[in-house]
């Protein structure tokens, strides 16, 4: 048994019901009626990370233990494809909100309508004939690989909209004074890069079955900085003059939407 791999494995499925938990109560909070759809878009984002997170960490458990085959695999790949295109929806759309006020949301479902069909046209063009071990993770492996426009849309779609957002909501930091915002803004924005960084950095030397389990870990430390970042623990709340997200409450009136 790769016992790196596995504790891997059981790392992501810890960080499921943080990311849970976090999506819940964001769901939950009072908000205005038009602010409803961006606040629900941010919820999907934390409870896709948390969906992500179980079928990494049960594809790494089994992998570890020599089980994992290469129909489960290309399954689970596939089933990531469409997470990823949907929670990636979900943020952007959120984050363009906060920043410009509007939802964009023909302009936003088509990209990522794109975006999945060409990662599934080109996991079909290049041939998924098996599943392996690279950077430390289990990996489709393929007959040949296809370059040329679509592999650098895929590309494009996967890092920069998100990144380009991300560093939009960072600078709302700076057009806010009040406390619990700032907070708020530098606690999610640094959930976001250390999820980010988690995901694309992979170091040239060292072994990379104990990289994953760095990753992991990784994974773990965002969900934390997410769940503090709108639940701060209540000696942080009195020394810094902060609130948590409250939660729904029927009989009084919908907030406007906060970050």
């Amino acid at each position: 048994m790769d016992s790196a791999l596995f504790a891997a494995g059981v790392a992501n499925l810890a960080a499921t019901p943080v990311y849970a938990y976090v999506g819940s109560r964001l769901y939950e909070r009072p908000v205005s009626a038009h602010a409803r759809l961006p606040s629900a878009q941010f919820a999907l984002w934390w409870w896709g990370l948390g969906g992500t997170g179980v079928v990494s960490g049960v594809e790494a458990i089994l992998y570890s233990v020599g089980h994992l085959t290469f129909a489960l695999a290309l399954t689970a790949y596939l089933l990531t494809v469409l997470a990823d295109s949907i929670i990636l929806w979900g943020l952007v759309g959120y984050l363009l909100y906060i920043y410009t006020g509007k939802y964009h949301l023909l302009e936003l479902t088509g990209f990522y309508a794109a975006f999945y069909i060409s990662v599934i046209y080109w996991i079909v063009s290049n041939g998924p004939n098996g599943v392996d071990l690279a950077s430390g993770i289990p990996t489709i492996t393929y007959a040949h690989i296809l370059t040329g426009p679509v592999l650098d849309f895929v590309v494009i779609g996967l890092v920069f909209p998100e990144l380009i957002a991300s560093i939009l909501y960072l600078s709302l930091f700076f057009r806010t004074t009040d406390r619990t915002l700032r907070y708020r803004i530098g606690m999610v924005s640094a959930a976001l890069f250390v999820f980010y960084g988690a995901a694309f950095f992979k170091p040239s030397t060292g072994s990379p079955e104990l990289w994953t389990l760095v990753t992991a870990l990784l994974d773990v430390g965002s969900a934390i900085l997410a769940l503090f970042a709108y639940f701060p623990p209540e000696p942080l709340q009195r020394a810094w003059g902060i609130t948590p997200v409250p939660r729904e409450d029927p009989g009084s009136p919908a907030g406007s939407m906060q970050t």
